[in-house]
């Protein structure tokens, strides 16, 4: 499915608020908008909606003007934790989790680091660390790698695992069809599923379709050889990271 004109061109509209990025879809494509729900989510949504191949070249076009329109809003969109309402933590819970997520590497750019949201995790923290002086043997490089791979997950997929739309998200980047309807089934299909969590946060920065492995052997062989590891310690309180998570050594 694709839009019957072409679209507005993004530089034309304000970018002042999250309603602009989906406005076309919603006046062409019958798209309906929750303003209530994180951006990222929302263009999750907006994926399926339109049919769009992850991967494919009009996927790609529109994932990367999304990430330019979300890191220029004004004011700058924190990607909500998918459990923005009725958490102990209140508002003010929210947006210290949001904020962490949405600036670790926004935070390097006043030293001379210039992100780029749509770069694989390991590329953009390796050169991140490089620019800083962290040792791949240091203390500092291995707490920071942890801080940085916990906060980009939840930015792109939330940190209330009580809420089922993070497990619907979860659900549709490793093609479970149809998206199952409740929490309880949604951890029911992703046990059957080996999937590397870098991988789940870069199919969310480069728009690349996520791999998916065929037992728990191969997912820790791959993951040990590209050294896409997870800090157990640091993913502990994410009850998605939780669910994911395989014993690794």
């Amino acid at each position: 499915m694709q839009p019957s004109e072409p679209l507005p061109d993004l530089a034309s509209l304000s970018l002042n608020t999250q309603e602009d990025f989906f406005l076309p879809w919603v006046l062409r494509n019958g798209f309906t908008h929750d303003l209530t729900a994180p951006p990222a989510a929302e263009f999750d949504r907006l994926v399926e909606h339109m049919k769009w191949v992850r991967g494919s070249k009009g996927y790609l076009k529109w994932h990367k003007a999304f990430l330019e329109w979300d890191k220029n809003s004004n004011p700058p969109l924190l990607p909500l934790s998918l459990g923005s309402s009725g958490s102990n933590g209140g508002d003010g819970d929210l947006a210290g989790s949001s904020q962490r997520s949405r600036h670790f590497f926004d935070k390097f750019q006043s030293e001379g680091f210039a992100p780029d949201p749509t770069a694989p995790l390991v590329v953009e923290f390796k050169r991140l660390a490089r620019s800083q002086g962290w040792g791949k043997d240091s203390n500092q490089y291995k707490e920071q790698r942890a801080v940085c791979y916990v906060a980009e997950f939840e930015a792109h997929y939330g940190n209330k695992s009580e809420r089922l739309e993070g497990w619907q998200s979860l659900c549709r980047e490793v093609h479970i069809t149809p998206v199952p309807t409740s929490i309880s089934k949604c951890k029911k299909e992703l046990r059957k599923v080996w999937v590397n969590i870098v991988d789940l946060i870069d199919c969310r920065r480069t728009g690349q379709r996520v791999t998916l492995h065929s037992s728990r052997n191969a997912l820790r062989k791959y993951s040990k050889k590209h050294g896409k590891i997870f800090s157990l310690k640091a993913a502990k309180n994410n009850g998605f990271l939780a669910a994911l998570l395989i014993q690794m050594f």
